[in-house]
């Protein structure tokens, strides 16, 4: 079998990578996970969207994900993969930093290295609503969520750029 060992990112929070989950439910619960979206997005490396809550979990195991978090999420999508992310050396808690338990309808659940899930617990709004507006310069290039001014960023207006030029050469 193979052990992972969690890797704390240098800078924290520019160099991290997070992902989050968005459930089914709208209202004020979406808000809330927009809102701290919104705020950590101008301030980290990326933040994506993967879709399983396990994988999300393993992906922060081995370091590849720095922080993970989700709203209401249920035991049975986190419990597996909070087992192998706090084997590596992860932690794994309520947005508050109390631990998860397993007899809960519905958790906000972290899952970050420790430095990170510090940070993760110290800057969540503990609100039902977002503290900061959507910025619209923020770009959506598939479902990964880029800041326009990162270095390592997938710059989708240059990518458009490109594309009339080659057209613009093809006409002539």
């Amino acid at each position: 079998t193979k052990q992972f060992t969690v890797r704390e990112p240098s800078n924290v929070p520019q160099d991290c990578l997070l992902t989050t989950g968005i459930g089914y439910e709208r209202g004020p619960l979406l808000q809330a996970t927009m809102g701290y979206f919104m705020e950590q997005l101008p301030l980290c490396r990326a933040i994506r969207l993967s879709g399983s809550a396990c994988w999300d979990n393993v992906m922060v195991a081995t370091g590849r994900i720095s922080g993970y978090w989700e709203r209401r999420l249920k035991v049975w999508d986190y419990c597996a993969g909070s087992v192998i992310a706090q084997e590596s050396g992860c932690r794994a808690t309520r947005f508050d930093g109390r631990p998860v338990r397993l007899d809960d309808g519905a958790e906000d659940y972290i899952v970050a290295a420790p430095r990170v899930h510090d940070y993760m617990v110290r800057t969540w709004p503990h609100t039902s609503l977002p503290r900061r507006a959507a910025d619209p310069s923020l770009a959506l290039v598939g479902t990964v969520f880029v800041r326009p001014d990162h270095p390592n960023k997938i710059n989708a207006a240059a990518i458009k750029k490109k594309k009339k030029k080659k057209k613009k050469k093809k006409k002539k």
